[in-house]
């Protein structure tokens, strides 16, 4: 297990190290911008003749904005990322099984430590009872009657004169 462990480690690391390809890259991505301001040609442009200013300049140019060319990066190898997939699976494999090991492990110590061995327990199963049928019991209704509405009169004064109130603002 170490020596699958010590390879992968060694696998990984040969994987990330650097060389100068990226280095490469960089400077040939810039001198393809460069070369790309160069030559980039004006929309538009206005040039003074000789004596008559443009309102004090003597040319203006419009560019149409265009990106540069994009340089390909090459790749190291195409077997790189089969090893890194790969990789990655049997990990994820060996975690799996490592995981699966360490837990037989530990409940094998615990079967060990109590006296009793390893051993499954089966739950007790739980019976459900017979289904009863209970029958409702039979009574007679009350019947509750509604007293008849009550109406009241309400009495209406009818004030003629007003009433003056002593001690009043």
């Amino acid at each position: 297990m170490k020596t699958i462990a010590t390879a992968a480690l060694a696998m990984t690391l040969a994987a990330c190290s650097t060389s100068g390809e990226y280095r490469d890259y960089l400077a040939a991505q810039h001198a393809a911008n460069e070369l790309a301001a160069k030559e980039q040609k004006p929309l538009v442009r206005i040039l003074a003749q000789d004596g008559q200013p443009i309102t004090g300049l003597k040319s203006v140019e419009v560019f149409m904005p265009q990106a540069p060319a994009q340089i390909q990066q090459a790749r190291p190898s195409e077997w790189a990322g089969v090893i890194g997939q790969g990789l990655s699976v049997v990990g994820a494999l060996g975690g799996v099984y490592l995981g699966g090991q360490a837990a037989t492990n530990l409940a094998d110590s615990v079967g060990r430590s109590s006296g009793q061995g390893f051993q499954y327990v089966n739950p007790t199963p739980i019976v459900a009872p017979a289904t009863q049928v209970v029958r409702p019991e039979v009574v007679q209704p009350v019947v509750v009657t509604t007293p008849a509405p009550e109406v009241v009169q309400i009495p209406t004064q009818v004030i003629d004169q007003p009433t003056l109130v002593p001690g009043g603002l």
